[in-house]
């Protein structure tokens, strides 16, 4: 797991960098440079992609069933995770409650730079000794 919180993270932080592309994931109240809206969910639906192709890459598996029943475990890690460290997620949420890791993806507040931290905050908890 701690592979794939990394290579997650680099993709979020490559995505980030780039203006044009980290607002094609900003679900407030503004429009992209294509004057269109992004998705409510967009960034659970890059999550999830990131999290597949990494998946296939470290398991080197074609079968999309045995990448997705190794991405699973992964996904309910994380879950588990963030409802003992809410703490890690930024002040911005403070006010708010999320009931799930996906929930938090999905706030129209989080941006891909606060999943990033956040998965770096419990990196270092999980795997620093």
């Amino acid at each position: 797991m701690k592979e794939q919180i990394e290579m997650i993270r680099t993709v979020l932080d490559q995505i980030d960098n780039d203006p044009r592309q980290s607002m094609s994931f900003f679900t407030g109240s503004c429009y992209t440079v294509s004057g269109t809206r992004p998705k409510a969910n967009c960034r659970e639906i890059l999550l999830t992609e990131i999290l597949h192709k990494v998946t296939h890459q470290l398991y080197q598996s074609d079968d999309c069933q045995k990448v997705d029943s190794y991405m699973d475990p992964v996904m309910v890690k994380l879950n588990d995770i963030y409802q003992r460290c809410q703490h890690h997620c930024w002040l911005s949420h403070a006010h708010h409650f999320h009931p799930n890791f996906i929930a938090y993806v999905n706030c129209p507040i989080t941006c891909l730079a606060e999943i990033s931290d956040y998965l770096l905050k419990i990196q270092k908890e999980m795997y620093t000794t």
